[in-house]
């Protein structure tokens, strides 16, 4: 599957990301995300540096979410295979200001999962998420990631494993 196999639902807007869109999301990325990347790396990381170097890592199999003319969440997958990188950064307002964003991160996430998955092909994504970004653990812990502590990373840091559902599926069938 290609980025270009946006569900129809979607296609207003999520689209292939792109390297205009860079500026834009990270004039107004949300702040526990800079902090997040700040304390993945070590050192304070420029919201373009990490955008542009997702960006190329995820050849070509990230997006941008779009609503109100405004790019709002930039996500991808990087690697290839059964377990792949997958990443996301919002902007601070993103779930004020758009009703799909807030959708696409409650009610729809499942079906948002499943496309996401179905672009990359993996069987479980993989990465690290700070214990302080409040949000994001609700979200990961409501698709059924499962956590572990990363000290070897940072303090305060935790690994998740997120299963593809439709694997999951597929494999209790075959018991």
């Amino acid at each position: 599957m290609t980025m270009h196999e946006i569900p129809k639902h979607y296609d207003d807007h999520i689209r292939p990301m792109r390297l205009d869109d860079i500026p834009l999301l990270a004039a107004r990325l949300a702040l526990v995300e800079q902090r997040e990347m700040d304390v993945l790396h070590g050192f304070r990381v420029s919201p373009l540096a990490a955008l542009r170097y997702s960006l190329q890592a995820s050849e070509g199999r990230a997006f941008t979410l779009w609503d109100n003319g405004n790019p709002l969440v930039a996500g991808g997958v990087c690697g290839r295979g059964p377990l792949q990188t997958a990443w996301i950064l919002r902007t601070e307002d993103a779930l004020q200001e758009s009703r799909f964003c807030r959708w696409l991160f409650t009610g729809g996430s499942r079906d948002f999962m499943a496309w996401w998955f179905r672009l990359s092909g993996a069987l479980a994504f993989i990465n690290y998420v700070a214990e302080f970004n409040a949000l994001s653990l609700r979200w990961l812990q409501r698709l059924g990631a499962r956590f572990q502590p990363a000290p070897e990373v940072r303090p305060g840091i935790l690994r998740f494993t997120l299963p593809n559902p439709e694997y999951i599926q597929k494999e209790e069938q075959l018991v």
